[in-house]
């Protein structure tokens, strides 16, 4: 496969823009083709979805779970929450759920403290030459292609370019997965963006993940995945409003899966074989991540639908089969017997879930973006117990009264 060989073997396969090429890879000499179809001969054909799933059967399953950035690059902030803190969190609770299933092993680059694990430490120090020269192969290899027209570079997204320290690490991970036969990577974040004041709130919120543009040879596959696990994080959270970040699904419906060739995470300049997916779970000042208490139920409602999207894809009937729950935040004791305008914490995050897998939540007209999970009892909150309240033939007040909240202590998980 071409991917397994040095620029010194593949450029000199290159003349005047005919790829020949012999007949151990192909039968007959390759002219320029569409930019996919090219992209998947130059860097070798990655995992298609079918395949991806029958190492799924074959099992169990290896899955490299990276929390994004570390404790020296913490990534974004905001009223002091740093980001990598956050990302180690979700990605142990991740962990653990999918260290309970034994179709999969689960593997984390980062330690609970935030330092990165032994075994990646020990990895980067002993091979940093190897990944070096996996980095600039893999860099060199592109810019040829592109120079001769078989490959497309685009800017789909701008992201601020990578430290060299950062970069490694990145390649390090794609080598490592690449080497252990790894198929998917996941790499967990919390997005943000520039904002004129950095202790305010942005207009943005909701979740994005990004995955190979349709030229890098494991794009197939990431795409898939990433599809199956968009359709369950969005029961808890909406697609991002940030309009660089409207992706398409495969039926050409807009979106929060986005393509992108530039980040080394998804496998930039062909440097992935496998799946990796980029997901950034929500903007780090929305309301749902600053109380401790909410953003627990938060975290752990994340990881369970990251798990159950992972788990649809490989096995579509298994969570009817297993009897999985649908939810973390369901059944859910409230202590209150009333709940009024102004009123925030984790019993208003239940409420808010439960009117969601109603159907009431968010109310009619409007999305997550603009009414989101977010433990505070506002004018979304209001409109939607109104509508539950019709609905069940109550008194419409908007209010969480006794009569209401027994009902409501009725929904389970769907």
């Amino acid at each position: 496969m071409f991917s397994r060989l040095p620029p010194s073997v593949i450029l000199p396969l290159f003349i005047g823009g005919l790829l020949l090429v012999g007949s151990a890879y192909l039968d007959i000499p390759v002219l320029r083709f569409p930019g996919e179809l090219v992209a998947n001969t130059i860097f070798g054909v990655g995992l298609s979805p079918d395949e991806l799933r029958v190492k799924y059967w074959v099992g169990p399953l290896p899955i490299l779970i990276v929390p994004g950035h570390d404790n020296d690059s913490w990534g974004t902030q905001f009223k002091g929450l740093k980001e990598s803190d956050v990302n180690v969190a979700l990605g142990y609770l991740l962990y653990d759920l999918l260290a309970k299933d034994p179709r999969f092993v689960p593997m984390i680059n980062r330690a609970p403290d935030g330092e990165y694990a032994l075994w990646f430490e020990s990895y980067m120090k002993e091979n940093k030459v190897a990944i070096e020269q996996f980095r600039t192969q893999s860099k060199v290899k592109t810019r040829y292609f592109a120079a001769q027209g078989l490959y497309d570079p685009r800017r789909l997204v701008h992201h601020n370019p990578a430290a060299d320290n950062v970069s490694l690490s990145l390649y390090a991970i794609n080598k490592w997965a690449n080497d252990q036969n790894v198929p998917v990577v996941l790499h967990l974040h919390f997005n943000d963006y520039p904002r004129r004041r950095a202790g305010e709130a942005g207009e943005y919120s909701g979740f994005a993940i990004y995955v190979p543009e349709t030229q890098l040879p494991n794009a197939r596959a990431s795409a898939a995945l990433a599809e199956t696990v968009a359709e369950r994080l969005m029961r808890v959270v909406g697609p991002s409003n940030l309009p660089k970040e409207k992706g398409l699904t495969s039926s050409g419906v807009e979106g929060p899966i986005v393509p992108d060739q530039e980040l080394i995470a998804v496998g930039s300049n062909g440097s992935r074989d496998g799946a990796s997916l980029v997901i950034e779970y929500s903007y780090i000042y929305e309301p749902q991540l600053h109380d401790a208490e909410v953003r627990r139920l938060f975290m752990r409602e994340l990881a369970h639908q990251t798990y159950l999207g992972l788990k649809t894809f490989f096995d579509s009937t298994a969570l009817t089969r297993e009897g999985v729950s649908a939810t973390t935040l369901l059944p859910y004791e409230w202590p209150s017997k009333t709940f009024s305008d102004g009123m925030r914490g984790k019993d208003v995050f239940a409420l808010q879930s439960a009117l969601r897998i109603e159907g009431y939540y968010p109310p009619s007209g409007l999305s997550l973006a603009s009414c989101p999970l977010s433990g505070v009892y506002g004018p979304c909150t209001t409109f939607a117990v109104k509508a539950f309240q019709n609905a069940k033939g109550l008194s419409s007040s908007g209010i969480i009264d006794e009569s209401t909240l027994t009902l409501i202590k009725g929904v389970r998980g769907k």
